[in-house]
Protein backbone atom coordinates (compact mmCIF):
# COMPACT_ATOMS: atom_id res chain seq x y z
CA UNK A 1 0.00 0.00 0.00
CA UNK A 2 1.20 3.29 -1.17
CA UNK A 3 1.72 6.06 1.33
CA UNK A 4 -0.93 8.05 -0.53
CA UNK A 5 -3.47 5.01 -0.36
CA UNK A 6 -2.88 5.04 3.26
CA UNK A 7 -4.53 8.40 4.05
CA UNK A 8 -7.23 7.01 1.17
CA UNK A 9 -11.09 7.11 2.71
CA UNK A 10 -14.35 5.97 0.34
CA UNK A 11 -17.30 6.90 2.09
CA UNK A 12 -20.40 5.13 0.71
CA UNK A 13 -22.92 7.92 0.82
CA UNK A 14 -23.41 11.35 0.25
CA UNK A 15 -25.31 13.31 2.89
CA UNK A 16 -26.32 16.95 3.37
CA UNK A 17 -22.72 17.59 4.92
CA UNK A 18 -21.49 16.93 1.69
CA UNK A 19 -22.98 19.00 -0.70
CA UNK A 20 -20.93 22.20 -0.28
CA UNK A 21 -17.29 20.15 -1.25
CA UNK A 22 -19.22 18.01 -3.99
CA UNK A 23 -20.38 21.18 -5.49
CA UNK A 24 -16.85 22.93 -5.38
CA UNK A 25 -15.61 19.29 -6.90
CA UNK A 26 -18.06 19.50 -10.03
CA UNK A 27 -17.62 23.54 -10.28
CA UNK A 28 -13.56 22.76 -10.75
CA UNK A 29 -13.77 19.63 -13.10
CA UNK A 30 -16.32 21.84 -15.15
CA UNK A 31 -14.04 24.41 -15.40
CA UNK A 32 -10.96 22.29 -16.36
CA UNK A 33 -13.07 19.59 -19.23
CA UNK A 34 -15.27 22.43 -20.15
CA UNK A 35 -18.15 19.87 -19.87
CA UNK A 36 -20.33 20.19 -16.77
CA UNK A 37 -21.68 17.08 -14.75
CA UNK A 38 -25.65 17.04 -15.15
CA UNK A 39 -26.32 16.15 -11.88
CA UNK A 40 -28.09 18.59 -9.15
CA UNK A 41 -26.37 17.50 -5.64
CA UNK A 42 -29.35 19.29 -4.14
CA UNK A 43 -31.98 16.54 -5.57
CA UNK A 44 -30.06 13.43 -4.30
CA UNK A 45 -31.76 10.94 -2.32
CA UNK A 46 -29.61 10.77 1.45
CA UNK A 47 -29.67 7.14 1.87
CA UNK A 48 -26.66 4.71 1.49
CA UNK A 49 -26.03 3.46 -1.79
CA UNK A 50 -27.00 6.98 -3.19
CA UNK A 51 -23.18 7.74 -4.24
CA UNK A 52 -19.74 7.36 -3.03
CA UNK A 53 -16.83 9.68 -1.99
CA UNK A 54 -13.54 9.57 -2.11
CA UNK A 55 -11.16 11.61 -0.02
CA UNK A 56 -7.62 11.89 0.40
CA UNK A 57 -5.89 13.04 3.62
CA UNK A 58 -9.31 14.70 4.30
CA UNK A 59 -9.58 16.16 0.69
CA UNK A 60 -12.32 15.26 -1.34
CA UNK A 61 -10.80 13.79 -5.09
CA UNK A 62 -13.42 11.78 -6.07
CA UNK A 63 -16.86 11.56 -6.42
CA UNK A 64 -19.21 8.85 -8.54
CA UNK A 65 -23.52 9.48 -7.88
CA UNK A 66 -25.64 5.89 -8.24
CA UNK A 67 -29.42 6.49 -9.49
CA UNK A 68 -31.71 4.21 -10.59
CA UNK A 69 -33.84 1.07 -8.82
CA UNK A 70 -33.29 -2.12 -11.54
CA UNK A 71 -30.72 -1.29 -12.74
CA UNK A 72 -27.71 0.77 -11.59
CA UNK A 73 -26.13 3.92 -13.47
CA UNK A 74 -23.09 5.45 -12.01
CA UNK A 75 -21.97 8.88 -13.06
CA UNK A 76 -18.80 10.49 -11.06
CA UNK A 77 -15.67 12.74 -11.31
CA UNK A 78 -12.33 13.14 -10.55
CA UNK A 79 -9.94 15.66 -9.15
CA UNK A 80 -7.87 16.73 -12.03
CA UNK A 81 -4.87 16.82 -10.61
CA UNK A 82 -5.44 13.28 -9.48
CA UNK A 83 -6.14 11.42 -12.31
CA UNK A 84 -4.43 8.66 -13.40
CA UNK A 85 -3.37 7.97 -10.26
CA UNK A 86 -6.16 4.84 -9.28
CA UNK A 87 -8.60 6.85 -7.86
CA UNK A 88 -11.59 6.35 -10.22
CA UNK A 89 -10.33 2.24 -10.07
CA UNK A 90 -10.55 2.52 -6.21
CA UNK A 91 -13.91 4.28 -6.52
CA UNK A 92 -15.56 1.65 -9.33
CA UNK A 93 -14.24 -1.57 -7.37
CA UNK A 94 -15.94 0.19 -4.17
CA UNK A 95 -19.40 0.51 -6.67
CA UNK A 96 -18.97 -2.85 -8.26
CA UNK A 97 -19.15 -4.50 -4.64
CA UNK A 98 -22.12 -2.51 -4.08
CA UNK A 99 -23.91 -3.66 -6.69
CA UNK A 100 -23.14 -7.37 -6.35
CA UNK A 101 -24.21 -6.85 -2.64
CA UNK A 102 -27.00 -5.73 -4.25
CA UNK A 103 -27.56 -8.74 -6.13
CA UNK A 104 -27.13 -6.67 -9.05
CA UNK A 105 -25.45 -8.69 -11.95
CA UNK A 106 -24.31 -5.24 -14.04
CA UNK A 107 -23.80 -1.25 -13.83
CA UNK A 108 -24.42 1.42 -16.84
CA UNK A 109 -21.54 3.90 -16.47
CA UNK A 110 -22.42 7.36 -18.11
CA UNK A 111 -19.77 9.10 -20.14
CA UNK A 112 -20.33 12.59 -20.63
CA UNK A 113 -19.84 12.93 -24.62
CA UNK A 114 -16.61 14.94 -25.58
CA UNK A 115 -14.34 13.94 -22.30
CA UNK A 116 -11.80 11.67 -24.01
CA UNK A 117 -10.17 10.51 -20.83
CA UNK A 118 -13.56 9.33 -19.01
CA UNK A 119 -14.01 7.22 -22.11
CA UNK A 120 -11.03 5.62 -22.36
CA UNK A 121 -11.20 4.91 -18.45
CA UNK A 122 -14.79 3.20 -19.36
CA UNK A 123 -13.35 1.01 -21.95
CA UNK A 124 -10.56 -0.20 -19.58
CA UNK A 125 -13.07 -0.56 -16.90
CA UNK A 126 -14.46 -3.26 -19.33
CA UNK A 127 -17.48 -1.27 -20.40
CA UNK A 128 -19.74 -2.01 -23.77
CA UNK A 129 -21.02 0.67 -25.40
CA UNK A 130 -25.33 0.41 -25.38
CA UNK A 131 -26.49 3.94 -26.19
CA UNK A 132 -26.27 7.68 -26.55
CA UNK A 133 -28.28 10.19 -25.61
CA UNK A 134 -28.75 13.67 -26.52
CA UNK A 135 -29.85 16.47 -23.81
CA UNK A 136 -31.80 19.09 -25.42
CA UNK A 137 -33.54 22.10 -23.79
CA UNK A 138 -36.08 24.37 -24.92
CA UNK A 139 -34.31 27.53 -27.24
CA UNK A 140 -37.68 29.72 -27.47
CA UNK A 141 -40.58 30.50 -25.61
CA UNK A 142 -42.76 31.18 -28.74
CA UNK A 143 -44.38 28.15 -28.66
CA UNK A 144 -47.02 27.17 -31.26
CA UNK A 145 -49.70 24.65 -31.15
CA UNK A 146 -50.45 22.07 -33.60
CA UNK A 147 -53.29 22.56 -36.25
CA UNK A 148 -54.82 18.91 -35.23
CA UNK A 149 -55.81 19.89 -31.39
CA UNK A 150 -57.92 17.79 -29.44
CA UNK A 151 -59.64 19.52 -26.65
CA UNK A 152 -60.27 16.53 -25.21
CA UNK A 153 -57.14 15.88 -24.16
CA UNK A 154 -56.02 16.80 -20.69
CA UNK A 155 -53.13 16.18 -17.88
CA UNK A 156 -54.06 15.22 -14.71
CA UNK A 157 -51.65 14.62 -12.27
CA UNK A 158 -50.88 11.28 -11.29
CA UNK A 159 -51.09 10.56 -7.31
CA UNK A 160 -49.26 7.87 -5.00
CA UNK A 161 -52.25 5.34 -5.45
CA UNK A 162 -52.03 5.62 -9.21
CA UNK A 163 -48.77 4.39 -9.57
CA UNK A 164 -49.45 1.12 -10.67
CA UNK A 165 -51.22 2.72 -13.71
CA UNK A 166 -48.70 5.07 -14.39
CA UNK A 167 -45.87 1.97 -14.63
CA UNK A 168 -48.68 -0.17 -16.74
CA UNK A 169 -48.94 3.01 -19.43
CA UNK A 170 -45.22 3.36 -19.55
CA UNK A 171 -44.29 -0.77 -19.87
CA UNK A 172 -46.66 -0.44 -23.32
CA UNK A 173 -45.48 2.44 -24.04
CA UNK A 174 -41.99 1.67 -24.38
CA UNK A 175 -41.74 -1.84 -24.09
CA UNK A 176 -39.76 -2.33 -20.49
CA UNK A 177 -40.77 -4.94 -17.81
CA UNK A 178 -42.48 -4.54 -14.83
CA UNK A 179 -39.82 -5.49 -13.16
CA UNK A 180 -38.26 -2.18 -14.40
CA UNK A 181 -40.82 0.38 -13.93
CA UNK A 182 -43.07 -0.61 -11.42
CA UNK A 183 -40.52 -0.11 -8.41
CA UNK A 184 -39.25 3.28 -10.03
CA UNK A 185 -42.95 4.60 -10.27
CA UNK A 186 -43.47 3.71 -7.04
CA UNK A 187 -40.74 5.14 -5.72
CA UNK A 188 -40.51 8.00 -7.95
CA UNK A 189 -43.92 9.22 -7.62
CA UNK A 190 -43.63 10.08 -3.66
CA UNK A 191 -40.52 12.72 -4.29
CA UNK A 192 -41.60 16.31 -4.39
CA UNK A 193 -39.19 17.05 -7.10
CA UNK A 194 -40.90 14.67 -9.35
CA UNK A 195 -44.71 14.83 -10.75
CA UNK A 196 -46.46 12.02 -12.95
CA UNK A 197 -49.22 13.11 -15.12
CA UNK A 198 -51.74 10.89 -16.59
CA UNK A 199 -52.66 12.00 -20.07
CA UNK A 200 -56.51 11.34 -20.07
CA UNK A 201 -59.89 11.88 -22.85
CA UNK A 202 -62.91 13.40 -21.32
CA UNK A 203 -63.67 9.75 -21.32
CA UNK A 204 -61.08 9.46 -18.40
CA UNK A 205 -59.54 6.99 -20.55
CA UNK A 206 -55.88 7.52 -19.60
CA UNK A 207 -53.93 6.91 -23.26
CA UNK A 208 -50.81 8.43 -22.08
CA UNK A 209 -48.11 9.64 -19.18
CA UNK A 210 -45.62 12.17 -19.05
CA UNK A 211 -43.49 13.28 -15.73
CA UNK A 212 -41.77 16.41 -14.81
CA UNK A 213 -38.55 16.45 -12.09
CA UNK A 214 -37.12 19.64 -10.73
CA UNK A 215 -33.69 19.64 -11.56
CA UNK A 216 -32.92 23.13 -9.30
CA UNK A 217 -31.66 26.77 -10.32
CA UNK A 218 -34.96 27.19 -12.23
CA UNK A 219 -34.34 23.93 -14.33
CA UNK A 220 -36.73 21.05 -14.98
CA UNK A 221 -36.19 18.39 -16.99
CA UNK A 222 -39.33 16.48 -19.00
CA UNK A 223 -39.06 12.20 -18.78
CA UNK A 224 -41.12 9.32 -18.72
CA UNK A 225 -43.11 10.66 -21.95
CA UNK A 226 -45.09 7.66 -23.71
CA UNK A 227 -48.16 7.63 -25.67
CA UNK A 228 -50.16 4.14 -26.01
CA UNK A 229 -49.44 2.25 -28.81
CA UNK A 230 -53.50 2.33 -29.82
CA UNK A 231 -52.86 5.84 -29.77
CA UNK A 232 -49.89 6.79 -31.72
CA UNK A 233 -49.57 8.22 -34.66
CA UNK A 234 -52.17 10.70 -34.59
CA UNK A 235 -50.49 13.92 -32.61
CA UNK A 236 -51.33 13.47 -29.23
CA UNK A 237 -47.67 13.23 -28.57
CA UNK A 238 -46.68 16.53 -30.02
CA UNK A 239 -50.17 18.15 -28.66
CA UNK A 240 -48.91 16.22 -24.98
CA UNK A 241 -45.29 18.06 -25.46
CA UNK A 242 -46.63 21.36 -26.17
CA UNK A 243 -49.15 21.19 -23.00
CA UNK A 244 -46.33 20.37 -20.97
CA UNK A 245 -44.52 23.12 -22.05
CA UNK A 246 -47.05 25.67 -22.11
CA UNK A 247 -47.62 24.52 -18.53
CA UNK A 248 -44.00 24.87 -17.80
CA UNK A 249 -43.67 27.97 -18.60
CA UNK A 250 -46.53 29.14 -17.01
CA UNK A 251 -45.07 27.95 -13.72
CA UNK A 252 -42.11 30.28 -14.33
CA UNK A 253 -39.38 27.33 -15.16
CA UNK A 254 -36.08 29.25 -16.93
CA UNK A 255 -34.80 26.50 -18.61
CA UNK A 256 -36.61 22.78 -20.00
CA UNK A 257 -35.01 20.02 -20.83
CA UNK A 258 -35.28 16.62 -22.01
CA UNK A 259 -33.24 13.41 -23.06
CA UNK A 260 -33.42 11.25 -26.16
CA UNK A 261 -31.67 8.79 -27.45
CA UNK A 262 -29.34 9.76 -30.65
CA UNK A 263 -31.18 6.57 -32.89
CA UNK A 264 -34.81 7.98 -32.35
CA UNK A 265 -35.19 10.48 -35.30
CA UNK A 266 -38.84 10.39 -34.53
CA UNK A 267 -38.72 11.96 -31.22
CA UNK A 268 -35.66 13.88 -31.73
CA UNK A 269 -37.51 15.60 -35.21
CA UNK A 270 -40.65 16.04 -33.03
CA UNK A 271 -38.41 17.63 -30.12
CA UNK A 272 -36.89 19.67 -32.53
CA UNK A 273 -39.80 20.90 -34.52
CA UNK A 274 -40.90 21.43 -30.98
CA UNK A 275 -38.06 24.43 -30.16
CA UNK A 276 -35.89 22.20 -28.86
CA UNK A 277 -32.09 22.30 -29.49
CA UNK A 278 -29.05 19.71 -28.15
CA UNK A 279 -27.17 20.94 -25.70
CA UNK A 280 -24.56 17.56 -24.73
CA UNK A 281 -24.67 14.10 -25.93
CA UNK A 282 -24.22 11.10 -23.36
CA UNK A 283 -23.03 8.21 -23.93
CA UNK A 284 -24.19 4.82 -22.00
CA UNK A 285 -21.80 1.58 -21.46
CA UNK A 286 -23.18 -1.98 -19.63
CA UNK A 287 -20.24 -3.39 -17.32
CA UNK A 288 -20.91 -7.20 -16.07
CA UNK A 289 -19.86 -7.88 -12.30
Amino acid sequence: MTQHQAQDVIKAEITPADHADVKALLDLCAQHDGLPLAVNVDNLTHEPGNGFLYYRGGQLIGVAFLFGEWTIEVIGAIHPAYRRQGVGRRLLDAIKNYCREQAKEELTIIGVGGWEAGKAFIHAAGGTYILSEYHMELATTDIKRSAVWRDDLTLRQATPAQAAQVSGISIQAFGDTEEEVAPWVAKAILKPARRFFLVTLDSGEAVGCISTVAEGDGQVDITAFGILPSFQGKGLGRQVLTMTVEMLLAEGWQRIGLDVETENSHALSLYQSCGFQQTRVDHYYQLQL
